[in-house]
Protein backbone atom coordinates (compact mmCIF):
# COMPACT_ATOMS: atom_id res chain seq x y z
CA UNK A 1 0.00 0.00 0.00
CA UNK A 2 2.81 2.40 0.85
CA UNK A 3 4.68 1.59 -2.35
CA UNK A 4 1.51 2.16 -4.39
CA UNK A 5 1.00 5.52 -2.68
CA UNK A 6 4.57 6.59 -3.36
CA UNK A 7 4.41 5.59 -7.00
CA UNK A 8 0.99 7.18 -7.52
CA UNK A 9 2.01 10.33 -5.67
CA UNK A 10 5.18 10.81 -7.66
CA UNK A 11 3.57 10.05 -11.01
CA UNK A 12 0.43 12.04 -10.17
CA UNK A 13 2.51 15.07 -9.29
CA UNK A 14 4.26 14.99 -12.65
CA UNK A 15 1.31 14.06 -14.86
CA UNK A 16 -1.96 14.74 -13.04
CA UNK A 17 -1.69 18.29 -11.68
CA UNK A 18 -0.41 21.61 -12.90
CA UNK A 19 2.87 23.13 -11.77
CA UNK A 20 1.08 25.82 -9.75
CA UNK A 21 -1.00 23.22 -7.90
CA UNK A 22 2.10 21.14 -7.19
CA UNK A 23 3.83 24.23 -5.79
CA UNK A 24 0.85 24.99 -3.53
CA UNK A 25 0.77 21.40 -2.28
CA UNK A 26 4.50 21.45 -1.52
CA UNK A 27 4.18 24.74 0.36
CA UNK A 28 1.19 23.43 2.31
CA UNK A 29 3.01 20.33 3.53
CA UNK A 30 6.12 22.36 4.32
CA UNK A 31 3.99 24.67 6.49
CA UNK A 32 2.37 21.71 8.25
CA UNK A 33 5.85 20.28 8.93
CA UNK A 34 7.06 23.55 10.44
CA UNK A 35 3.96 23.89 12.63
CA UNK A 36 4.24 20.33 13.94
CA UNK A 37 7.96 20.79 14.66
CA UNK A 38 7.20 23.98 16.58
CA UNK A 39 4.51 22.23 18.64
CA UNK A 40 6.87 19.32 19.33
CA UNK A 41 9.65 21.58 20.60
CA UNK A 42 7.21 23.56 22.76
CA UNK A 43 6.01 20.32 24.35
CA UNK A 44 9.61 19.18 24.85
CA UNK A 45 10.43 22.51 26.50
CA UNK A 46 7.45 22.16 28.82
CA UNK A 47 8.51 18.65 29.77
CA UNK A 48 12.04 19.82 30.53
CA UNK A 49 10.58 22.13 33.17
CA UNK A 50 9.38 19.19 35.27
CA UNK A 51 12.47 16.99 34.95
CA UNK A 52 14.45 16.94 38.17
CA UNK A 53 18.21 16.76 37.76
CA UNK A 54 21.08 16.12 40.11
CA UNK A 55 24.79 15.45 39.78
CA UNK A 56 24.32 11.73 39.05
CA UNK A 57 21.94 12.40 36.16
CA UNK A 58 24.14 15.15 34.75
CA UNK A 59 27.19 12.86 34.90
CA UNK A 60 25.26 10.05 33.20
CA UNK A 61 24.09 12.42 30.45
CA UNK A 62 27.65 13.57 29.75
CA UNK A 63 28.99 10.00 29.67
CA UNK A 64 26.16 8.84 27.39
CA UNK A 65 26.69 11.81 25.08
CA UNK A 66 30.38 10.95 24.75
CA UNK A 67 29.59 7.27 24.12
CA UNK A 68 26.94 8.22 21.54
CA UNK A 69 29.33 10.52 19.69
CA UNK A 70 32.10 7.90 19.70
CA UNK A 71 29.85 5.11 18.40
CA UNK A 72 28.36 7.40 15.75
CA UNK A 73 31.86 8.43 14.67
CA UNK A 74 32.94 4.79 14.40
CA UNK A 75 29.77 3.84 12.51
CA UNK A 76 30.50 6.58 9.97
CA UNK A 77 34.27 6.08 9.82
CA UNK A 78 34.21 2.35 8.99
CA UNK A 79 31.96 2.64 5.90
CA UNK A 80 33.87 5.73 4.79
CA UNK A 81 36.99 3.58 4.38
CA UNK A 82 35.27 1.70 1.54
CA UNK A 83 34.04 4.94 -0.02
CA UNK A 84 37.53 6.44 0.11
CA UNK A 85 38.61 4.01 -2.56
CA UNK A 86 36.54 6.04 -5.06
CA UNK A 87 36.15 9.47 -3.47
CA UNK A 88 38.11 11.61 -1.08
CA UNK A 89 36.40 12.05 2.31
CA UNK A 90 38.02 14.44 4.74
CA UNK A 91 38.06 14.18 8.51
CA UNK A 92 35.90 17.32 8.72
CA UNK A 93 33.20 15.62 6.65
CA UNK A 94 33.10 12.67 9.05
CA UNK A 95 32.86 15.04 12.03
CA UNK A 96 29.97 16.92 10.41
CA UNK A 97 28.15 13.65 9.74
CA UNK A 98 28.78 12.61 13.35
CA UNK A 99 27.19 15.79 14.73
CA UNK A 100 24.38 15.76 12.17
CA UNK A 101 22.74 12.67 13.62
CA UNK A 102 22.21 14.27 17.02
CA UNK A 103 19.54 16.72 15.95
CA UNK A 104 15.87 16.50 15.23
CA UNK A 105 12.65 16.40 17.09
CA UNK A 106 11.86 12.73 16.59
CA UNK A 107 14.96 11.48 18.43
CA UNK A 108 14.39 13.90 21.31
CA UNK A 109 10.71 12.99 21.57
CA UNK A 110 11.54 9.29 21.57
CA UNK A 111 14.14 9.76 24.29
CA UNK A 112 11.68 11.71 26.45
CA UNK A 113 8.97 9.12 25.98
CA UNK A 114 10.98 6.45 27.84
CA UNK A 115 9.34 5.65 31.15
CA UNK A 116 11.43 6.30 34.29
Amino acid sequence: MVAAGLITGNQGKKLGISDVTAEYIDKFWELIDEILNAVLFVLIGLELLIIQTNEKILFAVIILLIITLMTRYISIYIPSIAVRLKERITQKTILILTQGGLRGGISIALALSITP
